[in-house]
């Protein structure tokens, strides 16, 4: 697939570019799927929420790719099909699907210009979530090449610093997300 260009609101254009795991086709029809070997991650991704805060992009970006190319082909423009099938025991063989239409082309287009706005404006909050005994890390932490660089009070910090005007572009993407409390 050829990158997708999202256009910034001043101009600028921000090029991201991916590998789709698998595209099924069928009489204009498009179906996305992306194999995760990983546990459920439970990501809800739509366009009423903002691709779950921004944490689920990936999808709604494939189906921009399909989308776009479609589009640029002069074929009228699909309504796509998007999934995350967990294809093994530990992800309990679930499957997690979008429909990307128009309203997830303009989510996906809010939300990275809001990380833009974000990153620019030095927006990077330390964001750790419920703390998992079982687990020794905290619930955002686990993945994270820097875990062991964090402050234990991570938690702390994040309360200290949750209402900051320095937040208001991390706040914007996160509105109505449940789960972003530590």
């Amino acid at each position: 697939m050829a990158p997708v260009t999202i256009s910034l609101p001043d101009g600028r254009g921000v090029v991201l570019r991916g590998f789709i795991d698998r595209v099924d086709r069928a009489e204009g029809a498009f179906r996305v799927i992306d194999y995760k070997s990983g546990r459920d991650s439970k990501l809800d991704a739509c366009a009423a929420n903002l691709l779950d805060g921004g944490r689920a992009v990936q999808l709604a970006l494939y189906a921009r790719a399909i989308r776009d190319q479609e589009r640029t082909e002069g074929r009228p423009v699909p309504v796509v099909s998007a999934l995350y099938w967990f294809c093994t025991t530990r992800g309990n063989f679930r499957q997690r699907q979008m429909v990307a239409g128009d309203d997830t082309d303009a989510a996906l287009d809010a939300v990275v210009a809001g990380i833009d706005a974000g990153v620019r404006a030095g927006c990077f909050p330390q964001v750790p979530g419920v703390y998992q005994d079982f687990f020794g890390s905290w619930e955002n932490c686990s993945f994270c090449d820097y875990d062991g660089l964090c402050p234990a009070g991570r938690d702390s910090l994040y309360e200290a610093k949750s209402g900051d005007r320095e937040l208001a572009p991390y706040r914007a993407l996160q509105a109505d997300q449940p789960g972003d409390e530590p």
